[in-house]
């Protein structure tokens, strides 16, 4: 397995006190759903009005499964002025629309955060999930929810917390939220209320259905709510589908016998492609007891929405049954590939999904040559479209390009209960943990080096609910190795995406399971150091000489090359003299062995930081050249970027204006599509400090504010080193532009997007390149125009005497040397002393 780059760049540190992300920072906006929503009128003006009254900070939807809640819920924040973008666009079609309408606007100044819960398996886990979504990362070790209320304290804000049921044991955390933050509100939904002091609950009923003895014509059932449901969704299914006089009576007796419940609705209406609303009145007529209602001993919605779906479910084929409750195991979604890998064969034995220790992606052949070993293989791809058509699964299109799969949630949990009763259960989840295990480690590699960094990245995000519901059940099973082994496989997804507390948190558990992979418990260990800076520097050296150990004993030359490179990053930072080099040293002899070309330009970076802080710049800049080389050679983008940065300093420091400016501007254009933002940070602070220097301090404040307010959101602080540079070139910009315009302009920087930091960074990065190309030009032309007291006074500065001391030499005050000072920079076109010394000895003054 490869690991982090060297020393994880000190990124991830506390600070206080934590912000509350810009809005276009926040990454839940609220969903758009495909479909149109249908009536609702009543229930949507009965929320609003609830989450406008000041006393009202809990409000529960709550109601059987496939009632509607979550398509309420959306409706709800829409109306209250949550998001602009979604703001609602689907006029209400009866009178109360014009009564919503008027109600409109932002009644919540700091929007609406949607946070789905239908994939979070533990009660301990919404408070990181309403954190993720606000773009607020755990650091340090004060609770979560400590920080949340620090952020939230002030903000007049709606989350929405959908499908709450499964989680109530988080309850006393979401009332610490409200308690500690006066203008913070929740709208929940879930099939039961959460039973907490202040809460206002709002039963969801079915949708209005016909009157009894009205006339079943159009005129009559057209207008009515279930009616207008069930029309839409056939269309969707029939294009020429039409309410008419003749089919009006069926499709009344159909939306009654379905108790008015939308999901219900919606999978009778997608047979209409193959079936008349007569036909599906039959077949309801058959197994009516089932749909009415079932034993009263039973939950609501299993005497509702569960016969609703086994009458759906009824009309698969075998074989369609069969892959519908495997498929159940998927949490939020799956791809073809996953389906055939799990799914694929007819028949299932008890040992056919033990997981096995074997090389990154291995496991994947192995199960699937176990699922397929005896009879027929299902066809996955056919029964999926069969089962896409009849509205038990949902189709869209994945992050690659290719489709993805999901079912929903109360159709999903009815395919549970029928997998636990075909007695599969235990076979089918083993091997969906198979198939995480060999994802996970498949991508791994590719994270840490190569040219498929970010390609691997979306792969495992977008699967981030199957690798947790996946580690649940490892653990849950005792399966210490495979819950070992999954945890490890997923660090770079950890650290890389944020999940940097429910990473440690899993590692954690899985160390200490005791599983037996020593290979993975030597990954597990370097993860943990990299996901937790917190880590006194004594125990993670202790963590990495064991990961050094364990990949010694095993012969695991590509692992071990990157594990003494990370244990030699540690010790150099230590000043343990020698020894740090002595590792690296047989690091590079095993990297150069295996063709670890990232590897290798790790090591290179790491010398070159020894080299800077021994005041060696020529020398340091030679090894990240090689670094450079490297990188290029493997195809790696963030080693690149990060290169490009460091180089791209010591550009800076010499006065190659033009050389900095180009290499930051490549730096940033790879952090924006590799999607690191902690990398657009760094691009952003280092532009900054360029421009501060060499003639734009104008642009200096707006990076510098928005460096600072991005970094605040992810719960990044740069390096002491690079805070310095920071504080340094935020003085020299207040000094020429005034405090009062410097302040200004920091603010303006706050409340930029990362897309508009990344555009304006570019365009000063622009900027400074072609005034500094042009600018040499011209002072070469003309001999600078420098006189002969600015020369003398810049001999002096470049010697390192201070202001008074420069005046004391040559017998003038220290406000004359100020003078010719400020007027030989404003002939430099710079802005600062060291920049002046830099561009003086480029060209050839001193």
């Amino acid at each position: 397995m490869a690991d982090p780059t060297p020393a994880d760049r000190g990124r991830i540190h506390p600070v206080e006190p934590v912000p509350f992300p810009e809005r276009e920072q926040r990454q839940a906006r609220l969903p758009v759903p495909l479909t149109s929503f249908v009536g609702r009128d009543r229930e949507v003006a009965a929320g609003v009005d609830l989450l406008r009254r000041p006393e009202v900070r809990l409000v529960t939807l709550t109601g059987p499964g496939g009632v509607g809640k979550t398509r309420l819920a959306l409706r709800v924040a829409e109306e209250v002025g949550g998001d602009p973008s979604t703001s609602s666009e689907l006029a209400p079609s009866t009178g109360s629309g014009q009564a919503l309408s008027n109600a409109k606007g932002q009644a919540f100044a700091d929007g609406v955060v949607f946070v789905p819960l239908g994939a979070v398996a533990d009660a301990a886990l919404v408070v990181p999930a309403i954190a993720h979504a606000l773009g607020i990362r755990e650091t340090g070790e004060r609770p979560l929810v400590d920080r949340l209320t620090d952020a939230l304290r002030d903000r007049h804000l709606l989350v929405v917390l959908d499908n709450v049921e499964h989680v109530a044991d988080a309850a006393p955390h979401v009332v610490a939220l409200l308690t500690g933050c006066p203008k913070l509100k929740v709208l929940a939904t879930g099939r039961a209320p959460l039973r907490r002091s202040g809460e206002h609950v709002m039963a969801i009923p079915p949708l209005a259905l016909p009157r009894a003895g009205d006339p079943a014509s159009v005129t009559d059932v057209g207008a009515v709510e279930s009616v207008r449901l069930f029309v839409a969704r056939a269309r969707a299914a029939r294009h020429d589908f039409v309410l008419t006089d003749g089919n009006a009576a069926d499709v009344a007796a159909l939306v009654e016998r379905l108790d008015g419940l939308p999901l219900a609705i919606e999978l009778a209406a997608a047979r209409i492609a193959h079936l008349t609303p007569a036909a599906l009145v039959a077949r309801l007529e058959r197994c009516l007891p089932l749909l009415t209602g079932g034993a009263p001993d039973l939950p609501e919605r299993q005497r509702t929405m569960a016969a609703t779906i086994a009458w759906s479910h009824d009309l698969l084929t075998t074989d369609e049954q069969v892959l519908f409750r495997r498929l159940a195991v998927f949490v939020g979604g799956f791809t073809l590939e996953a389906a055939e890998a799990v799914c694929g064969s007819s028949e299932l034995r008890a040992s056919s999904f033990e997981l096995e220790p074997s090389v990154a992606g291995g496991v994947a052949d192995t199960v699937r040559s176990k699922l397929q070993a005896r009879s027929s293989k299902l066809d996955a791809l056919d029964g999926i479209a069969s089962l896409v058509d009849k509205s038990l699964v949902q189709s869209a299109e994945g992050t690659d390009g290719l489709p993805r799969y999901a079912m929903l949630e109360t159709v999903r949990e009815f395919g549970l209960d029928r997998l636990a009763a075909s007695g599969e259960e235990q076979d089918v989840r083993r091997g969906h943990a198979a198939w995480c295990v060999a994802l996970a480690e498949r991508a791994d590699p590719g994270i840490w080096g190569g040219p498929d960094h970010r390609r691997w990245l979306d792969l495992l995000q977008v699967d981030l609910a199957n690798f947790r519901a996946a580690l649940a059940w490892l653990a849950e099973t005792g399966d210490g190795t495979g819950l070992l082994r999954l945890a490890a496989a997923l660090g770079g997804l950890w650290v890389y995406r944020s999940y940097r507390a429910e990473g440690r948190a899993w590692l954690t558990r899985a160390l200490a399971a005791g599983g037996d992979a020593p290979l993975a418990r030597a990954t597990a260990l370097i993860k943990l150091v990299a996901l937790d800076p917190s880590i006194e520097r004594t125990r993670a050296v202790e963590l990495r000489a064991e990961a050094v150990v364990l990949r010694r004993e095993h012969g695991d030359r590509f692992g071990l090359g990157r594990a003494l490179n990370g244990l030699g990053a540690l010790l150099r930072d230590g000043a343990e003299d020698g020894q740090w080099m002595t590792l690296l040293e047989e690091a590079a002899g095993l990297m150069g062995s295996v063709g670890d070309f990232t590897g290798l330009a790790f090591g290179c970076q790491i010398r070159a930081a020894a080299a800077l802080e021994r005041g060696d710049a020529d020398g340091a800049r030679a090894l990240l050249a090689e670094a450079l080389t490297l990188f290029e050679r493997d195809g790696f983008e963030c080693g690149i970027a990060d290169t490009l940065l460091q180089l791209g300093g010591i550009d800076a420091d010499r006065g190659e204006v033009a050389a900095a400016a180009g290499r930051y501007a490549e730096s940033l254009r790879l952090w924006q599509a590799v999607g690191n933002q902690e990398g657009l940070i760094d691009a952003a602070a280092a532009t900054a400090r360029l421009a501060a220097s060499w003639g734009r301090p104008d642009a200096a404040p707006v990076l510098l504010g928005a460096a600072a307010a991005q970094g605040e959101a992810l719960g990044y602080r740069a390096s002491a080193s690079e805070a310095a540079l920071d504080v340094q070139a935020a003085s020299t910009a207040r000094a020429a532009i005034g405090g009062e315009v410097f302040a200004t302009s920091w603010a303006t920087g706050r409340a930029l997007s990362p897309e508009e930091v990344t555009a304006h960074a570019s365009a000063v990065l622009a900027s400074l390149a072609a005034s500094a190309s042009q600018g040499d030009a011209e002072l070469a032309a003309d001999g600078v125009g420098l006189t002969p007291r600015e020369r003398e006074v810049l001999v002096l500065v470049a010697e390192g005497l201070s202001d008074r001391e420069v005046a004391a030499a040559l017998f003038v005050g220290p406000g004359t040397v100020r003078s010719h000072l400020t007027s030989a920079y404003g002939k430099l076109g710079v802005g600062s002393r060291t920049a002046a010394v830099a561009a003086a000895r480029r060209l050839g003054i001193l």
